[in-house]
C-alpha cells in the first residue's frame, strides 16, 4: 500500500458519515442533510403545497465588506445612501461582493470591484447588465484610496 494513512482516515470519515442520522430516520437509511431537505421537512406536514406554504430561508451570506482604504482601480457604484443600508437590501440580492465607502459629507458608496480588460467592454457591460437593476450606477475611479468620478 501506498497511502495506509489515507486509507485508514477515508474508512474513518465514512464510518462516522454512515451513524449520522436524522430523528425519525431507521438506521439503515443514511440520510444527505441539504437545504432542500430542510426545506422540506419543515413545510411537509403542511399537505397544502402552495408557495406561500414554502418557507423562505433569509439569505445571510451575502453582505457588504469595506473598500481598503488603499483600493486603486475601477468600481461601479450601485447606490448611495446617508445611513448605513441592511443586509437584506434588494439590491445587495442581486449582486455579489459589494463593498462600501464612507464618503466624508455624501454618506455611504455601494460599489462593486470591476475587473475590465477594456473599458468599452466595462461601459457596455454597465449599460447592459447593471443599469436595468441599478439606474443611477456610475464608475468610480480610485487611486489610493481616493476617489475620483469617470
Amino acid at each position: 500500500m501506498k497511502h495506509p494513512l489515507f486509507l485508514w482516515i477515508s474508512i474513518l470519515c465514512l464510518s462516522i458519515s454512515w451513524c449520522t442520522v436524522l430523528e425519525g430516520q431507521s438506521e439503515d437509511e443514511p440520510v444527505l442533510v441539504t437545504i432542500e431537505t430542510l426545506e422540506k421537512a419543515s413545510y411537509q406536514k403542511d399537505k397544502k403545497h402552495t408557495k406561500k406554504s414554502i418557507p423562505k430561508i433569509k439569505n445571510t451570506y451575502r453582505h457588504h465588506k469595506a473598500l481598503p482604504d488603499t483600493f486603486a482601480g475601477t468600481v461601479i457604484e450601485l447606490t448611495t445612501s446617508d445611513f448605513p443600508l441592511e443586509r437584506d437590501y434588494p439590491l445587495f440580492k442581486q449582486f455579489g461582493q459589494v463593498y462600501y465607502d464612507r464618503i466624508t459629507g455624501v454618506g455611504y458608496s455601494y460599489c462593486i470591484v470591476a475587473n475590465f480588460s477594456s473599458e468599452k467592454s466595462l461601459k457596455k457591460y454597465l449599460d447592459q447588465v447593471i443599469i436595468p437593476k441599478a439606474p443611477e450606477a456610475k464608475l468610480i475611479s480610485y487611486k489610493n484610496g481616493k476617489r475620483t468620478e469617470k
